[in-house]
């Protein structure tokens, strides 16, 4: 079995932040590009284990936005390829990543 961890600085942290959560209520959501790593045998319990670390947060576009309520979010895939191009041109994993503003409990 693989086990996977992903580490993110805290400048992209406060950048996901700060586009994800605002007071209107809505879902927004935001690309993560990440380097990868895959070790073959962990040297502490000789599992397999592929890192990813957060190098850039994209986030997606307003103009690119089709709907956005406080329970969904859809967006045009324009974005999307471009940001899937740059991830692959570098050998580098693409992540999505959303908010849910009304809380889990709404999800």
């Amino acid at each position: 079995m693989t086990t996977c961890s992903l580490t993110i600085r805290d400048e992209h942290l406060a950048r996901l932040t700060t586009h994800l959560i605002r007071d209107d209520g809505r879902e927004r959501a935001a690309y993560v590009i990440c380097n990868k790593v895959t070790i073959e045998h962990d040297p502490w319990d000789q599992t397999a284990h592929q890192k990813l670390l957060v190098v850039d947060v994209e986030p997606v576009p307003e103009d690119q936005v089709i709907e956005s309520t406080p329970s969904l979010i859809s967006w045009s895939t324009a974005s999307l390829v471009r940001a899937l191009k740059r991830a692959q041109a570098n050998d580098q994993v693409l992540g999505i990543v959303h908010n849910h503003p009304s809380g889990l409990a709404w999800f």
